[in-house]
């Protein structure tokens, strides 16, 4: 009697520990069909060291332009299409890190249609800024430790500054060098 009772305590340990497994699966499949739902199923973007050495360069190059001149600090919208090599959240970082020279930074897509930020002509062509300033970049040329690029801040049509520069990666840190500046 003592082990069919035995037998039976297992087999029913056995049907709960499999009732159980199963109930886990669903919980899991629920959770892969809905990621937002669970926070350790969404992808966290990573962004790669060759990544941030093109960040720290970006953000050096337009924080430079726009000391040469600039608009004002009002806003500060930057074409993201021009930081070439980035992701979305690359592109991101770039404009929070841009927040050291204006609270306002905004991606140029987003605004570049707004009056309160720019001024139009009667064609409707931007022929400036409202005290803040478009920055992006041109002429990019980069390697793994150097670069070429001009840096552009603009904020009205007789009103923008082109410095290029020759950049070069030492002791994990871009140097720039002015190498010509054009003046609008």
């Amino acid at each position: 009697m003592r082990n069919k009772i035995m037998k039976y305590s297992m087999i029913l340990l056995l049907l709960f520990i499999l009732n159980a497994g199963c109930l886990e699966i669903q919980v899991s499949s629920d959770q892969i069909d809905n990621p937002e739902d669970n926070p350790m199923e969404q992808s966290n973007p990573v962004i790669t060291l060759q990544e941030m050495k093109r960040i720290d360069l970006y953000t050096q190059v337009l924080e430079s332009a726009y000391a040469e001149e600039n608009g004002g600090a009002k806003f500060i919208a930057v074409k993201a299409d021009s930081l070439q090599g980035l992701s979305p959240e690359g592109k991101q970082l770039v404009l929070d890190r841009l927040k050291t020279i204006s609270d306002n930074v905004y991606d140029y897509e987003d605004v570049k249609d707004n009056p309160s930020f720019f001024l139009f002509d009667a064609n409707g062509n931007k022929r400036g800024t409202r005290d803040g300033t478009l920055l992006f970049l041109s002429n990019i040329t980069y390697d793994e430790n150097s670069a070429t690029l001009t840096g552009v801040s603009w904020f009205g049509n007789l009103g923008a500054v082109f410095p290029e520069y020759e950049a070069h990666y030492i002791n994990n840190m871009w140097v720039l060098t002015l190498l010509s500046m054009a003046v609008s």
